[in-house]
């Protein structure tokens, strides 16, 4: 591989989002975190269960504003 393409390789996947992630099952849940420690969490007061992304994603979950900041 390019020594050129290396930096791009390498934050391609740093920002990659986690294959697996994590959902509060509450019926006011409407985000997906990459971590069960995220703060957006601590409100949950059901199960936090861990799921594909694409999983969470068709259930109508989006990112984590904390989690996925750009």
């Amino acid at each position: 591989m390019s020594s050129a393409l290396l930096p791009l390789v390498l934050a391609g996947l740093l920002l990659a989002p986690p294959a697996k992630v994590y959902v509060c099952q509450g019926s006011a849940s409407y985000a997906y975190h990459a971590t069960d420690r995220c703060e957006g969490l601590a409100w949950c007061t059901k199960t936090v269960a861990k799921l594909p992304r694409a999983q969470a994603e068709k259930l109508g979950r989006r990112p984590c504003g904390r989690c996925y900041r750009r």
